[in-house]
């Protein structure tokens, strides 16, 4: 349905059965896979299906656009030992628009209250999605065009033990022999993520930090399981509107596996009730920056 309102502005607004017909249909694998039912009982509060969408972000999402859960109960319960949440991601939203950082930012300045403040820093005024003039990354594809996908992660409540005030090669180190530790990583990603391959991209950010960032990035360790900067705030707003929990990222920041325009990797966190800040940095030495595990 197509509402027009005064001055020739067009806005679709999505009925309960418009729903099915905006998210697209999965196709669903449950054999050797755990039910929903299954998962929320093990994973309890950290459990993040439909309905904590539907509190957080406020639409609905059909059982037909859920897919399976490709985790089983017994990688759920080494999951809740490990302190992870289960999440569900969605691609787009009730109406279609795909569930970019700057859809997100759209959503929640209408819902978070007073008290709870800004979803970010940058924004002009609470209660406003509209960003400061001088926001540098509003028009950086991170912010503006890059999209969740509909999938289940699990996902760290806390940073990598160690992770925290090291430079991005020595932080991929500890988040590789982490995820190697508890057999998330697939050979392959070990082995393009060697002592030596570390060592060469650590000798090139001497001459050209550009590149090393870049290939640093590249690596399955970082592209599969750190998390882009949409995904990051997505997983606190569900978090936040749920638990009430700022959690780690409260006084400390999230090193993503995204570049900026520039080159420069970029960090999420700090999520205090002035707004999240969304920064960069070279991939060297970074205070207050860790890093949580994706899988």
């Amino acid at each position: 349905m197509v509402k027009k309102f005064e001055g020739g502005e067009q806005i679709k607004v999505c009925t309960e059965s418009d729903l099915d017909k905006e998210f697209e249909p999965v196709e669903r694998k449950d054999v050797g896979k755990c039910s929903l039912e299954k998962a929320r009982e093990i994973l309890r509060e950290n459990f993040y299906g439909k309905e904590t969408i539907k509190v957080a972000l406020g639409f609905d999402v059909p059982e037909s656009a859920i897919p399976a859960i490709p985790f089983s109960a017994q990688d759920l319960e080494k999951a809740k030992q490990l302190g992870e949440m289960l999440v569900l991601r969605v691609s787009v939203d009730a109406r279609g628009n795909p569930m970019t950082m700057h859809r997100m930012n759209e959503i929640m300045a209408g819902r978070m209250s007073e008290q709870e403040g800004k979803l970010l820093y940058s924004q002009a005024a609470y209660n406003n999605s509209a960003l400061q003039n001088d926001c540098w990354y509003k028009n950086e594809a991170f912010f503006s065009s890059e999209s969740l996908k509909t999938e289940w992660k699990l996902v760290s409540k806390e940073f990598v033990p160690n992770s925290t005030d090291k430079e991005y090669v020595g932080q991929t180190k500890v988040l590789r022999d982490y995820l190697k530790g508890i057999n998330a990583l697939t050979p392959q990603e070990i082995a393009e993520c060697s002592d030596k391959i570390l060592a060469q991209i650590a000798e090139l950010m001497k001459t050209d930090w550009k590149e090393a960032a870049k290939q640093l990035v590249e690596l399955g360790v970082n592209k599969n399981h750190r998390r882009r900067p949409v995904e990051i705030l997505y997983d606190w707003i569900l978090r936040f509107k749920n638990r009430q929990e700022r959690g780690v990222l409260e006084g400390n920041y999230d090193w993503s596996c995204a570049l900026s325009s520039y080159g420069v990797v970029v960090y999420v966190g700090y999520f205090v009730s002035r707004g999240a800040c969304v920064a960069y940095w070279e991939p060297g030495h970074g205070d207050y920056i860790g890093v949580g595990s994706s899988r």
